[in-house]
């Protein structure tokens, strides 16, 4: 996947993987996309979270996000966790929620230079985040 915007360019490549349950499935994306800015050759790496669909064969269909969105940025040194709809357990794909709302929770954190080296050699190693 790739593209393209003003001053800076999104890519990446992952796997999908997926573990199946009686009437259900959990997506596990491997790998993850690059955010790289023109003008000075920052890159910031981000892993998307799982994806977890349940009543595929019986039940209510549902689907929501089972792990957290992960955003490194060894330049400046931070990590961001963030958990989509995190008040949210399970919701619809099917039909419109009767109050529909959409949020997110986390944090950005600073880390320290030796942890940023660390995740870059993780990173090198395995293309994950």
């Amino acid at each position: 996947m790739q593209f393209y915007g003003k001053g800076y360019k999104v890519d990446g490549t992952f796997e999908t993987t997926g573990k199946v349950s009686t009437s259900g499935a959990l997506a596990i994306n491997h790998g993850l996309y690059q955010i790289r800015f023109d003008s000075d050759e920052h890159v910031i790496y981000v892993r998307f979270p799982r994806f977890r669909i349940e009543g595929l064969a019986f039940g209510k269909r549902t689907c929501c996000y089972a792990s957290k969105l992960v955003i490194f940025d060894p330049k400046n040194l931070l990590l961001a966790k963030v958990k989509l709809d995190p008040d949210r357990e399970l919701y619809s794909i099917f039909h419109k929620d009767k109050l529909p709302s959409d949020g997110f929770r986390g944090g950005i954190y600073s880390i320290s230079p030796d942890f940023a080296l660390a995740k870059l050699a993780e990173i090198k190693k395995k293309k994950s985040c």
